[in-house]
């Protein structure tokens, strides 16, 4: 199934026909131009900038690199499922990436409908005969994320939450069993923290991932194939997983330094079968030979800990924020959609 398309103008403004759904329950039409997307989120005029269109307000920016997938949202890298290109003078956003990606960063109502309970799910990857990715001088993924497990584990604690580890020891666990313990926990979030491995040994950064909307592709494909096309359990929560993913993106740049690669959209197991929002972060590349003298250090895991406890923790406190916003009558809402902790 086609998304409906955005179209980001800069002349004619036109409303798109008909409803997406998913989206929060309000009796606006949603905008269809970056010009109606600018007015309805109280930013300024869209701008032309060398290769990007540009919609700036009081600590917002959001920067679509034209012809490519790349968007910066307060300087956090965001994949979109499309390019952004140009049609009949006209560049255009297509219609999924609006409703499942910039929609979530700009209007927490959106988020209305997350589960908004404060219960958190870790989930350190591999373990037992699972190693995971094993670094030149042979650390192996399965103990540091472990450890990073259980650093975010005392920091949310210490901030209320309510956490749980999917294994606490050196235990190989399938990736179903997993997901039925996250369920069986009822869990609010669900974040499986994992380290990268490539063999360009140059590759570095931080990058986390989504679950795409049915009809969108991943990120590394241009092109959609049958599993797609497919609604998968996780699709359920399609705007709290882009906002999740997008605080965990941030929370781990800003902590780290790092290199942003950015927010991306795959199509994992957990992902596809999480009983609630969910996020896979890939914290570092432990194929890298610095990352690796990295990893050995506590200052910088006591950092990667708190980039993932922060993010977090600005989507839980964000959610919470959206569920009393929609509680309270609409003619007192926000039609900006501002949110000040984004």
């Amino acid at each position: 199934m086609h998304a409906r398309i955005l179209t980001i103008g800069l002349s004619a403004v036109c409303l798109a026909a008909g409803a997406v759904s998913g989206r929060a329950a309000t009796n606006e039409a949603p905008p269809s131009t970056l010009v109606e997307l600018a007015t309805a989120f109280e930013f300024a005029a869209p701008v032309r900038e060398e290769d990007r269109i540009v919609l700036r307000k009081t600590g917002r920016v959001l920067a679509f690199d034209v012809d490519t997938r790349r968007l910066l949202c307060d300087d956090v890298l965001v994949w979109l499922s499309r390019p952004v290109v140009r049609h009949r003078g006209d560049w255009r956003l297509d219609g999924a990436d609006f409703e499942h990606v910039v929609r979530p960063l700009l209007d927490p109502r959106s988020l209305a409908g997350a589960p908004g309970g404060r219960t958190v799910v870790l989930d350190p990857g591999h373990g037992g005969n699972d190693p995971g990715a094993v670094s030149p001088g042979g650390l192996e993924e399965k103990t540091i994320v472990l450890e990073l497990a259980e650093r975010v584990k005392a920091l949310l604690e210490k901030a209320g939450l309510t956490v749980k580890l999917t294994r606490e020891r050196d235990d190989y666990l399938a990736l179903k069993e997993r997901v039925r313990r996250a369920g069986e926990w009822k869990a609010d979030v669900l974040v499986s923290i994992h380290l990268n491995s490539h063999r360009d040994r140059r590759a570095r950064g931080l990058e986390t991932f989504v679950l795409p909307p049915a009809g969108c592709p991943v990120t590394g494909a241009s092109t959609l194939d049958a599993r797609d096309k497919a609604v998968c359990p996780g699709n359920t929560h399609d705007a709290a997983n882009a906002s999740l993913g997008f605080f965990l993106q941030r929370g781990l740049v800003q902590a780290t330094g790092g290199e942003d690669r950015g927010l991306k959209r795959a199509r994992y197991f957990l992902l596809r079968e999480a009983p609630c929002p969910a996020a896979v972060t890939e914290c570092k590349f432990l194929s890298n030979h610095k990352a690796e003298e990295e990893l050995k250090k506590d200052e910088h895991l006591a950092q990667i800990a708190k980039g993932l406890s922060d993010g977090i923790r600005a989507y839980v406190d964000i959610v919470g924020k959206a569920k009393e916003a929609a509680a309270r009558k609409p003619d007192h809402s926000d039609s900006s959609g501002n949110a000040s902790s984004y």
